[in-house]
């Protein structure tokens, strides 16, 4: 099911379930309808990738983060 959310390349996303801030780099091949998209992020020092469906994720706004 599509909440008709779409993000582009360097958006910046958070899990809504909380987490790290991380960037959308992609949506990946396998992604035929557009619901996965493809976000890297650091732990530490360690560069961090994932797919993540739509769903989960949110848009943040690094103008209103304290951290």
């Amino acid at each position: 099911m599509s909440t008709g959310q779409s993000f582009e390349t360097g958006d910046i996303v958070r899990l809504k379930s909380g987490g790290p801030r991380m960037t959308v780099v992609r949506y990946p091949d396998f992604s035929i309808d557009g619901n996965w998209v493809r976000c890297q992020w650091f732990g530490g020092t360690k560069l961090n990738s994932g797919d993540f469906t739509e769903e989960t994720l949110e848009l943040i706004d690094v103008d209103d983060e304290d951290d």
